[in-house]
């Protein structure tokens, strides 16, 4: 385990389920709601001049989701993965941790897994449910 490094994550998710018109996508259904992961790149900033290492995953345009992010996990050995968790993202976020955990189990790799974000700052006591060890509000 590298002691001092992160991964933070940006959770796959189609956002056109949000914007779709009676089961329909369309093309640009949902285009206007992703928007660059600012505050994960301040948080990123933050613990590289506290000394972590630290990568950003987006999983918005990683192929292969979330095995590739397990692989990473597995190979970099982090001291912690910190997840951006949005409301319509919750279900994403639950079944990453759950996998996470897995991994986590199944390596004996002793990684933390944070859930943070918009969704945890306005309803903290959903962090039992998601399976994450803790949150950051």
């Amino acid at each position: 385990m590298k002691k001092n490094s992160a991964i933070l994550v940006i959770p796959s998710f189609d956002f056109t389920i949000l914007n779709s018109v009676e089961g329909q996508r369309t093309r640009s259904a949902g285009y206007y709601l992703y928007y660059p992961p600012l505050g994960l790149c301040s948080i990123a900033a933050t613990l590289q001049a506290g000394g972590f290492g630290v990568s950003i995953f987006d999983g918005q345009f990683e192929r292969n989701w979330p095995g590739c992010l397990l692989r990473k996990v597995e190979e970099e050995s982090p001291a912690l993965v910190g997840i951006l968790t949005t409301t319509p993202a919750l279900p994403v976020v639950k079944h990453l941790v759950s996998e996470l955990r897995a991994l986590r189990e199944r390596t004996g790799a002793e990684f933390k897994i944070a859930a943070g974000g918009p969704h945890i700052s306005c309803d903290p006591e959903i962090i039992p449910e998601l399976g994450a060890d803790f949150g950051v509000i």
